[in-house]
């Protein structure tokens, strides 16, 4: 990397800013367009990509700025986000998906257009406003609770709120509940229908994402369909609220059957439709489609080490059998 000098102007980079909103903003700020920069940039290093936010791109931005050269590394999803042994499953696979960059709250930035990348939510909680439309959010507990989820719970698993999880989940509930969905997977929802959707997609997901359930989504010894019939119940016990993780924690598997309990019948792959309780065909034919979405968080390496023989027995002796 050549030798970039800083321009005369400085200007404040925000917390989880992409380097594409800050070069746009160092440019205003300093009477240069963002193409001559650029270019000039590109004649000092010829390895210099055309995408502001490549790699050695945001440690270019960073250097004009002013600012340390790892100043975006962690932005971008550069330095990893592993964690340690003691922590669960999701958390020691975590990394994060690419997001597209979302609108930092206005008031957070001082009236700026900023747009960040770091993983978050729709609403910034030291303001209570549903950031892209500025929507007062302090009478709804709910939604801000949610928020937090996606600030701590899901953020340490590398979950976003625009990550495939969450949309994965909020077809799934969709499904359940037996509403039209639209004939796009990539349509864009409506901003009432997002609000109304927000708390509940999020803990559901809090809850598909957790350890007990990625070890079921993981095993390869229950078929897909299997699989789906699990998402299905726990999206149907957390609609009727009746405690969706203590649902979790009471599902059982023995080989290729899973027993649900609550007197729903052993599930395998002889059990016959019409055993099947109403819920079990609200993801049919997109099973496989929302599980795999749910768990592209998970690191490759993750999952082949969940798939070793010894990882199996030590998870057959946490979770007891089907009688």
């Amino acid at each position: 990397m050549s030798a970039a000098r800083a321009f005369p102007v400085r200007v404040r980079a925000f917390a989880g800013e992409s380097p594409e909103s800050y070069f746009r903003r160092l440019c205003e700020a300093n009477a240069v367009t963002e193409r001559d920069a650029w270019l000039v940039l590109r004649h000092q290093d010829p390895a210099l990509w055309y995408e502001v936010g490549c790699p050695l791109g945001a440690r270019y931005v960073a250097a004009l700025g002013g600012l340390p050269d790892d100043f975006f590394t962690s932005v971008i999803g550069l330095a990893g986000a592993a964690g340690g042994e003691s922590m669960g499953i999701a958390a020691r696979a975590a990394r994060r998906e690419p997001s597209p960059p979302a609108p930092l709250c206005r008031r957070c930035a001082r009236g700026e257009v900023v747009l960040a990348l770091a993983p978050s939510g729709p609403i910034c909680l030291r303001h209570r406003r549903w950031v892209a439309h500025d929507i007062d959010t302090r009478q709804l507990p709910r939604h801000n609770s949610a928020q937090r989820c996606l600030n701590g719970t899901l953020r340490g698993r590398g979950i976003g709120y625009r990550s495939s999880a969450i949309a994965a989940t909020r077809e799934a509930l969709r499904r359940v509940k037996g509403e039209r969905l639209p004939a796009r997977k990539d349509a864009v929802v409506p901003l009432e229908v997002e609000i109304s959707e927000f708390p509940d997609v999020v803990r559901l997901t809090a809850l598909l994402t957790s350890d007990a359930m990625v070890r079921l989504l993981l095993n390869d010894e229950l078929g897909t369909a299997t699989r789906g019939i699990a998402i299905a119940y726990v999206a149907h016990v957390f609609l009727a609220g009746h405690g969706a993780a203590d649902a979790i924690a009471a599902i059982r598997t023995a080989g290729r059957e899973m027993s649900l309990g609550r007197g729903i019948p052993v599930i395998g792959p002889y059990t016959r439709v019409a055993d099947l309780p109403d819920f079990a065909s609200a993801i049919t034919g997109s099973n496989d489609g929302i599980r795999t979405r749910l768990l592209r968080f998970l690191q490759t390496s993750e999952n082949r080490r969940l798939h070793t023989p010894a990882s199996r027995h030590a998870s057959d002796s946490e979770t007891a059998r089907v009688r």
